[in-house]
């Protein structure tokens, strides 16, 4: 009766392309990415998503940074919110038309940033990209909310500049 060697010389074959692609990397100086997830709910509701990633060194200061820069795609729950669709800049806060805005309460808003921190504005303003269908968070929002985010101790300990304020 023949054994059969296929099993164990496929085994040995994909390990052989595992360690050559390993080795390939570590010489091709690739590091690995980090996925930056970023969005912005209102009363709980996601209205805005975005993304970015990054090589897992910068840290939360610097990604939240990452905000002047990142694009967030409307989800079906922002067109609900009654923005025009022809506004260039919007301020999300009091809106008119929302389910809590005749009783005088603020909707909850939250802008989550992934690895670099989380705020519950008040109000928060977002800047249409040109030509396209994504927002961007307002530059003076980003800067102004910076020293208001809550990171994480573990975020915390890993700060370039601890006591920087923008």
């Amino acid at each position: 009766m023949k054994t059969p060697i296929v099993a164990p010389l496929a085994a040995l074959v994909l390990l052989g392309v595992a360690v050559f692609a390993g080795r390939a990397l570590s010489s091709s100086g690739a590091r690995p990415q980090r996925l930056v997830y970023a969005s912005v709910t209102v009363d709980g509701e996601l209205v805005l998503r975005g993304s970015t990633s990054d090589d897992g060194h910068p840290d939360a200061d610097a990604v939240w940074g990452y905000l002047l820069e990142l694009e967030f795609q409307p989800t079906e729950a922002f067109a609900s919110l009654g923005i025009d669709a022809a506004s260039e800049k919007v301020t999300l806060g009091w809106l008119k038309g929302r389910e809590n805005a005749h009783r005088g309460d603020p909707p909850k808003i939250e802008l989550d940033v992934a690895y670099g921190g989380r705020d519950e504005p008040f109000r928060l303003g977002l800047v249409r990209s040109p030509g396209e269908e994504t927002w961007r968070v307002d530059p003076e929002t980003v800067e102004r909310r910076f020293s208001h985010r809550r990171i994480t101790r573990a975020q915390a300990a890993l700060l370039s500049e601890p006591k920087r304020r923008k």
